[in-house]
């Protein structure tokens, strides 16, 4: 089956696990979730390489309904984005897509994920993931308009 759809998409340097699981479902294999299975996941990078990842998952996820038809990514983007807790959602419609108040938010956050007392940091590193996924997102479909038409009014315009 991996043969068959052509094995990973190098053009993905993130996600492309994501985008192949969609490519195989299309074949007809499904999924299962296996509580009793162990994986270790353990990588060690910097604060700036963890910084990068959401962004680059925010612009995947549009990069595959859009260059690959594959709906489904969005679909999960509208409703994980619906579970978000209301400071998240509050601060990504308050700054995303607004250059000043985007980078002021995005700066602060990355200090005080960097230097509050783990605990805080966590909760920080969290709030700062969604912000930097939308923001990813956002640069991809082309502005704060279309992101917020497509997470939350995916049927009609709505006006920045």
């Amino acid at each position: 089956h991996l043969l068959g759809v052509g094995g990973f998409n190098e053009v993905f340097t993130r996600q492309e696990d994501v985008e192949l699981g969609f490519r195989l479902a299309e074949r007809g294999l499904n999924f299962r979730f296996n509580a009793k299975a162990d994986g270790i996941h353990r990588p060690t990078r910097t604060f700036a390489s963890w910084y990068k990842t959401p962004y680059e998952y925010g612009r995947r996820d549009v990069q595959m309904e859009r260059d690959g038809g594959e709906k489904e990514a969005m679909e999960l983007a509208r409703r994980h984005y619906q579970e978000r807790n209301l400071v998240t959602r509050s601060l990504a419609e308050f700054c995303i897509g607004r250059p000043v108040p985007e980078k002021i938010v995005l700066k602060s956050f990355s200090f005080a994920a960097q230097n509050a007392p783990r605990s805080l940091a966590l909760k920080v590193c969290s709030i700062l993931f969604n912000l930097r996924y939308l923001q990813g997102m956002s640069v991809e479909l082309g502005g704060r308009q279309a992101l917020w038409s497509t997470i939350k009014f995916p049927h009609q315009e709505r006006t920045a």
